[in-house]
This record gives C-alpha cells, structure tokens and sequence, in this order.
C-alpha cells in the first residue's frame, strides 16, 4: 500500500480507504455503521466535550500523509526513527529489522487521538503484535467504548487504526504510549530476526539425530550385573550400532565435590594440558578414586607405572532419563553421543516418551586413557544423539534399563 504525500484535512472528515490487496479481518468503519462495524459495545458514550466519535472515520491511505515538514527527529533505542510535525499535532515513527517494517503514527485534533499501525513482511505473530497495540487506544479494554478501530490483515502485515476520546487519555499520556508501543514492538521484531540467525546456525551445525536398527525391547535381556561398559551401550542399540571407544576407561553419573576438586585444581607439571575445563580436564593418576571409585578399585591406577595420561571428560545431562556413550576418541574431536528413548506406537501414532529436566546443571563423566598423545589444546567435545529401539517406555524393558551409576572397561578385569 503505498503511502504518498497529499494535503490532509481535519480528522473527523476523513474517507475510509482499504488497500484492495488485503483481507479485512475486522469490519471496515462506515460513517454510519460504527456501533456495528467497531470493537465498541456503546458509541453513545463515545463523546467528549471537545470531540465526537460520529464523524471519525479511517482513512489508511491519509493517515501516513503530512502537509508540513518534520519540526523534529530522534531515534530511540537505536531502531526507531521518530519524526514529530508540530503545526499538525502529530507523529511519525518507524523502524525496519531485516525484510520486517513497522510504522507508527498517532496525530491530536478536535479532542480526538487518532493512531495507527502497519506492519509488513513480519516474522512474528501478527495477532499478538496487534493485540498489544489494541492497549495503547485506551487504558483498559473496558474504556474501548470510547473508541473506534479498524484492522486489516494478510498472511504477513496488517493495518491498524483507533480512534479515541481526549477524556479518556491526554496528549502526553498519548504520545509517552505511541513511542513506547514502538519501541517495545520493534524490539520484538529485531529479536526474532536474532533468533532466527541463531536457530539457522544451529540447525546448519546439527547433526540428524542417529536412529539405530528397528528392534522390539521386549525380546532384548542385557545382563548388567558386570557393569561393564559393553553391558551398558547394550541395553540401548546393538554392539555393532553403539559402543564405547576403546580409550574409555568408565562411565560415571555420579560427579562428586571431591571428583570436582581433584579436576578443578591447579595443577603445575608438565603433563598438565589446560583444555576447556568444563568439557576436558586432566587428572592424575593418584585422584581418580575421587571420580571413578569402582574403576580405581579395579585398575589400581595409583600403582600403574605408566606414561600415559588420563582424562576426564565432562558432559551435560540436561534431560532426564538419558544415556551416555562416549563413541569416539581422535586428536581434533572426541564424540560423546547422548541416548534417548525411542518412540512408541500407540493405535498407530507415534508417541515420545517423556523427559525432565528436574536436576537441570546435571552432568556425566568419563574416564579416558591417552597414551598416545591424542589430546592436545586443540581436541574438543562434540555432541550427538541417538533415538534407542531397545530402550522404549510402555515396554516391559524400560524399567529394567539402567543408564546412570559407574560403569567400567571389561579391558581392566584383564590386567
């Protein structure tokens, strides 16, 4: 709808205009159909002393035109451009966030405040953004009856318009709600453009969830008694769809105050590689039992004679009950995979099982053994997730499942 410069008279004589390229999804207002055609329950009451609401009609098309120069400009919260007519008692803002444009304009004359709204290529929803603009006609939805409004409507856009009584709201009042409503909606629209930039980079850096061989749980029995690391990642895919890689040494739930100190402290030799913190962190020999107890108990690591260097590895729990399979060890990237369960079929619709994020700072470890050299300042975390086909809820296997406690390398039951 194209807005263009034309002389405008008073506001009580303006002519209803609706752009032919849009839907009207509220009543258009007619001069004599206003009790009828607006949001007002009583247009008897929609009179003030210097002002009447019989004449008011909207007129999108003139609402945007000026006679006169722009007395003033500012900017406010550095998005929208505000342009005031003095003479007219008027004015103008706008602003624009990527392919998304709001403009504003509200204008006092004959004890009337006329204000109007368009918006255009939105991202948002557009029902939401009027609603919040419907507010700055009145107080409250209860003194609507003090004012008119038209609204119309596309897929992506919208015009809309009120009408209202000088009684019902002064002109600083009026002006102070116009610049506040645009600025609070242009926010909204420079946020969604933020968000999508980010929701894309995560999607383009998102791997497809990984869904192992189709199985039925109910036919699938792992002995856990062992807990053994091979065990575990059995009760969730096939061994030859999940393991662990052969550098891990334990698999732990439980990440204690003394696991933390022994990882988090200083350490001035050598050996001491000081990666990422929160994802990789070395720790000697001599503090495992502090982080994998059962495992220390097994491998006797304090007496290990050996070059080697040992790590541990941290990783995120946010969603409860999950499981956790550290699949792959390489001198750029170590991969940590975590398991949810599978769908389930219920009278032929799949369904998802339910998750909490109860304890929401939870976190996994792992135990690994570098005696190659392969980690470096370089190496990083990298996380996937996998859908399990043996681990389902609804099934005679859920409960059985055990995916958290300590778990060890059957390699160590060798040595």
């Amino acid at each position: 709808m194209k807005k263009q410069i034309m002389a405008m008279g008073t506001l009580s004589l303006l002519a209803l205009t609706a752009c032919t390229d849009n839907n009207t999804a509220g009543n258009a207002i007619e001069p004599n159909g206003i009790a009828e055609n607006t949001s007002s329950s009583s247009v008897e009451s929609a009179e003030s002393s210097s002002g009447s609401l019989f004449n008011a009609v909207i007129d999108f098309d003139q609402l945007y035109t000026f006679s006169t120069e722009a007395t003033a400009s500012s900017v406010i919260q550095d998005i929208v451009s505000v342009n005031t007519y003095e003479e007219e008692n008027a004015a103008s803002a706008s602003c624009k966030a990527a392919e998304q444009e709001l403009t504003g304009v509200t204008r006092i004359q004959d004890g009337l405040i006329t204000r109007g709204f368009s918006g255009r290529n939105l991202r948002v929803d557009v029902d939401k953004m009027v609603d919040m603009l419907k507010k700055t006609c009145a107080y409250t939805f209860d003194a609507a009856n003090a004012s008119i409004d038209s609204l119309i409507t596309t897929a992506n856009g919208f015009d809309f318009a009120c009408v209202t009584t000088t009684d019902i709201m002064n002109i600083d009042e009026a002006l102070f709600k116009f610049n506040d409503a645009m600025a609070v909606q242009c926010k909204v629209l420079k946020n969604k453009v933020k968000q999508d930039s980010q929701d894309s980079a995560s999607a383009a850096n998102r791997e497809p969830i990984i869904e192992f061989s189709e199985e039925d749980p109910d036919t699938i029995s792992i002995d856990t008694s062992s807990r053994t690391l091979s065990a575990y990642a059995a009760q969730f895919a096939r061994p030859e769809d999940l393991s662990f890689d052969s550098h891990v040494l334990a698999y732990n739930s439980n990440l204690s105050t003394e696991c933390i100190n022994a990882i988090s402290s200083p350490v001035k030799t050598e050996t001491y590689i000081p990666i990422n913190t929160k994802a990789i962190n070395f720790i000697e020999k001599e503090d495992i039992s502090a982080c994998f107890p059962t495992t220390d108990s097994i491998g006797k690591f304090s007496k290990k004679e050996t070059s080697c260097k040992y790590y541990v590895i941290n990783n995120s729990d946010s969603n409860q009950p999950t499981a956790h399979v550290l699949t792959k060890v390489a001198q750029d990237t170590i991969t940590a995979m975590s398991i949810g369960r599978g769908f389930y079929k219920k009278q032929g619709e799949l369904f998802g099982c339910a998750v909490t994020n109860m304890i929401s700072h939870a976190h996994v470890i792992y135990l690994i053994e570098d005696c190659e050299g392969i980690i470096n300042e370089n190496t990083v975390v990298k996380n996937r997730y996998a859908q399990s086909s043996r681990w389902l809820c609804g099934t005679s296997n859920e409960y059985k499942v055990r995916a958290y406690g300590e778990w060890y390398s059957e390699a160590l039951l060798d040595n």
